[in-house]
């Protein structure tokens, strides 16, 4: 599999494009803690999207989910990174869960292609991580 580490202006760019994902997150209601992602295209393009939370549960999308699916709309297939944020709390970097962990992985097997992932506080603070790292045991 290839690695392209994403530059500083990449990361810079990605987490502003999670944090406008995540000001576009749909159906969060109260108290509850909004996310973002965006992914960087091999291209060099960025797909941006907020959590997208449904009255049924089930068809709900997480904003990783979203921003992978915002790229493959756009005919995007191979990435470079992906940028998550949330303001859950507000200095810790935000890390995605096994679900969208299996996506991102799932991602990077079809583009044969490692992915970088960036977690982001809304605080400022980033981590630079190599998918492999993020996950264990995934499928297949």
């Amino acid at each position: 599999m290839k690695s392209i580490q994403p530059s500083r202006e990449e990361i810079q760019r990605l987490v502003e494009a999670s944090r406008e994902g995540m000001r576009c997150a749909y159906g969060i209601d109260g108290p509850s803690p909004l996310y973002g992602a965006a992914v960087l295209a091999e291209d060099g393009n960025i797909y941006s999207g907020g959590q997208y939370k449904a009255g049924t549960r089930q068809i709900s999308l997480h904003a990783e989910q979203v921003a992978l699916v915002h790229a493959a709309a756009h005919g995007e297939t191979k990435y470079r990174a992906i940028a998550i944020i949330s303001d859950e709390d507000e200095t810790k970097a935000t890390n995605p869960c096994g679900v969208c962990k299996q996506a991102i992985y799932e991602a990077a097997l079809f583009a044969d292609q490692e992915i970088w992932v960036i977690l982001a506080s809304i605080s400022g603070s980033v981590e630079l991580h190599r998918m492999r790292e993020l996950i264990t045991f995934p499928w297949p």
